[in-house]
């Protein structure tokens, strides 16, 4: 698997409040490469392999409602972002751009930081909801992503720990499905 992405970020932080936070919006558009190879041997030695490659658009993330904080040494924001199927998607290819279902995620992050001593504290949650793949009638479960960071600056550089999860919280559901309901 050999897969290559860069991504045009658009973003607006305006000097707007809302329920005391900073207003922004987002716009996140992906270009992509995918060039996948896969081979299977069966028992009698058989080996059979398909390969796929694409570029193109992948899908669009839209942020349309990001809220910033700053209270001294804190900074915490939450954001709304919707991801709409936008990219080349066919059932049964190896290679695909789109997961083909738009999705739905609400985060929210904290970072302590002192610009004196140089350590910063971060964490941040994000759920994710997934709709169905009109394609497939498949629908993969909501996903809970965690993240966590301790560190220290030393001059330009910061040395420290980091955590992340990734956890779904509901089954898939559809033919197939492994993790069903």
């Amino acid at each position: 698997v050999e897969s290559v992405a860069n991504a045009a970020a658009f973003s607006l932080v305006t000097e707007n409040k809302v329920l005391g936070g900073q207003y922004a919006l987002a716009v996140i558009l992906p270009l992509a490469n995918a060039d996948i190879t896969a081979s299977v041997t069966g028992p009698l030695g058989n080996t059979r392999s398909e390969s796929d490659d694409t570029f193109g658009v992948a899908d669009i993330a839209i942020s349309p409602l990001i809220l910033g904080w700053h209270n001294g040494k804190v900074h915490s924001n939450v954001n709304l972002t919707f991801y709409l199927p936008t990219g080349e998607y066919t059932a049964g290819a190896l290679a695909n751009l789109s997961k083909n279902y738009p999705s739905v995620q609400v985060q929210g992050a904290v970072t302590w930081m002192d610009p004196q001593s140089g350590w910063a504290v971060s964490g941040a949650a994000a759920y994710l909801f997934n709709a169905e793949n009109q394609t497939t009638d498949y629908r993969t479960g909501q996903l809970l992503h965690l993240d966590g960071a301790i560190t220290k600056a030393f001059g330009e550089w910061r040395l420290g720990a980091v955590g992340y999860a990734m956890i779904q919280t509901t089954g898939d559901s559809g033919a197939g499905a492994r993790l069903g309901d």
